[in-house]
């Protein structure tokens, strides 16, 4: 479920690697197809106080936890939500059930086929502590592949680790990752570079047989956004890709 939020905003462009996905799931606003994500099992004496202290560290650590978007307004921008500072995880327990891992997977995998709703005020991510036993709990995260991917995931859930560690210890590790707003940032001003124009004439000059073009400026498709009352989306096709996109996706 979406978490509605009241935001300071600091807005930057999209990552370049962000870009196909923002378009593709406008054009699909319904689709789940870019939900990504996974669970952990836990087994063994869960300190739970713990647990969710560390969880809801995150956004603190990783920025991507504190980026929205709109798809009901399209601006082709990334909303970082500077007051977004913890995180929230739901907890439910199955262990009641006879099967409680089965329940548990059935449960897991209805929530991801369930489309994120996108807009400047919702997180795009879910989490979960499920109970399958008193000495196994699953962590259940549910991501849109906008903010992360399987290595992000991986790298999340490291540091979860660690973290959870360091409470239980009390011992400080250190923790360091480079800000996704930066990142972006910086892949966007390239392609306003002189590095960029370097880049593109040497492979210019290695692949002399170019493949036909999939762009031309004389087919146009113009995608009329339905919340929005005068914005469109238009996009330059050849004729047979112009032909496929309105029949796969705008005729009845």
């Amino acid at each position: 479920m979406a978490t509605i939020l009241n935001m300071q905003k600091t807005t930057y462009p999209l990552h370049p690697a962000q870009k196909d996905i923002y378009l593709d799931q406008l054009l699909n606003i319904e689709s789940p197809q870019y939900n990504i994500g996974g669970y952990i099992k836990l087994k063994g004496s869960l300190n739970k106080e713990k647990f969710v202290e560390a969880f809801s560290s995150a956004p603190t650590a990783f920025d991507a936890f504190r980026i929205r978007f709109d798809l009901e307004v399209p601006d082709f921008l990334c909303h970082l939500d500077d007051g977004y500072e913890r995180m929230e995880i739901s907890e439910i327990d199955f262990s009641s059930f006879t099967d409680p891992a089965g329940e548990a997977k059935v449960w897991m995998q209805a929530r991801f086929n369930l489309p994120f709703k996108i807009n400047k005020e919702a997180v795009l991510f879910e989490h979960s502590l499920l109970k399958i036993a008193d000495k196994e709990f699953w962590f259940f995260g549910k991501y849109h592949h906008l903010i992360t991917d399987g290595y992000g995931f991986i790298v999340w859930v490291q540091y979860l680790a660690h973290k959870y560690k360091s409470l239980l210890t009390n011992v400080n590790f250190p923790f360091s990752f480079l800000p996704y707003q930066q990142a972006a940032i910086k892949a966007s001003e390239y392609y306003h570079s002189p590095e960029y124009e370097l880049d593109g004439n040497y492979w210019k000059d290695k692949i002399t047989n170019k493949p036909a073009k999939l762009l031309h400026k004389k087919f146009y498709v113009a995608i009329y956004i339905p919340s929005c009352q005068v914005a469109c989306l238009v996009y330059s096709f050849s004729r047979f890709f112009a032909k496929w996109i309105l029949n796969e996706f705008f005729c009845c």
